[in-house]
């Protein structure tokens, strides 16, 4: 059934599969506090007082004993979401079902992807400090850029389906504590509002709106 109304797909859950569920949802939840203040910050870019912001956030996520458990939590993340979504997809499933193991999909190259270019390429490989002029193509811009221009996609996707999909997430938490399935779509379809409303005031700023 591929469009869900008040009812959900029925699925037959292994031990194994509800124990990969839990782990997925524990980390994501310890990963969400650093994902929101990252965000965040950015947002503040329309501000101009994301530089101190940061200052202070990266005091904490990249001290010697948080940084390494961050980046495994991350890796784990992008792990058991290809394994949730591989399990799922062979399931009878709805929209809402498919948005979030589409989103999951995307989000597990999405932090591949930005560990590899801000952590291992920028701050390993060529000692470049991942800031705001990193992020936003500096000097050329994202739009001027000839190649930075790819990142705007990239980015503008990869927050729009990180609160997306997170949306999903809390949609599923609200319905296994017995709340209607109804009020648990309508809590989805306004995050996905506000994940693309976030999405596009993020990539203003990055492309130089400033208040």
């Amino acid at each position: 059934m591929w469009f869900g109304g008040d009812q959900l797909a029925p699925e037959r859950r292994t031990h194994s599969t509800a124990a990969c569920q839990i782990a997925h949802g524990v980390s994501a939840a310890l990963i969400t506090c650093h994902v929101l203040f990252h965000l965040t910050n950015i947002c503040l870019g329309w501000l101009e007082i994301h530089a101190e912001i940061m200052k202070t956030g990266r005091a904490v996520y990249r001290a010697p004993l948080i940084e390494p458990v961050l980046v495994l939590l991350l890796l784990f993340q992008a792990a058991s979401g290809v394994r949730l979504a591989w399990l799922w997809s062979s399931l009878r499933t709805d929209v809402y079902r498919i948005f979030q193991i589409g989103s999951g999909a995307y989000l597990a190259a999405f932090l591949l992807a930005h560990l590899n270019s801000g952590l291992i390429a920028a701050r390993i490989v060529y000692k470049i400090e991942s800031d705001w002029a990193w992020a936003s193509g500096a000097p050329d811009g994202l739009i001027q850029g000839a190649w930075n221009i790819r990142l705007l996609p990239h980015y503008a996707l990869g927050v729009f389906f990180i609160l997306g999909h997170l949306a999903s997430g809390l949609r599923g938490v609200m319905i296994a504590h017995s709340v209607k399935v109804s009020i648990a779509n309508r809590a989805w379809s306004a995050g996905l509002t506000a994940a693309a409303l976030i999405s596009t005031a993020i990539i203003c700023g990055l492309c130089g709106a400033r208040i």
